[in-house]
């Protein structure tokens, strides 16, 4: 190894070993505590969120289920009408022009 190249390995050496300074590890320390606090939050609100999701389904079951069978009667009154009124299928078509 060449001589000349120690001492830049020395002087990054001693770069690298330089010892932290108090106000270096208060600000690190600092920011872990709001990190861990900023966690701990989340973690409440993912519990909360998955209890809240846990009693969805119960009241899922109280809904009335629908009946693909069922025929609607709507009143077409005074709307325009192709076709025969008495037809067995009248499609109604709901739109706003505006």
């Amino acid at each position: 190894m060449n001589g000349r190249c120690l001492p830049g390995v020395l002087l990054l050496t001693a770069a690298v070993l330089t010892p932290a300074r108090a106000s270096d590890l208060s600000d690190i320390k600092e920011s872990q505590k709001k990190i861990l606090e900023r966690l701990d939050e989340q973690d409440k609100i993912l519990k909360d969120i998955q209890t809240k999701l846990q009693q969805m389904p119960a009241a899922a079951a109280a809904r009335p289920q629908i009946d693909p069978n069922k025929i609607y009667q709507i009143a077409v009154g005074s709307s325009a009408i192709r076709g025969p009124k008495n037809a067995p299928v009248t499609l109604v078509e709901f739109s706003d022009f505006q």
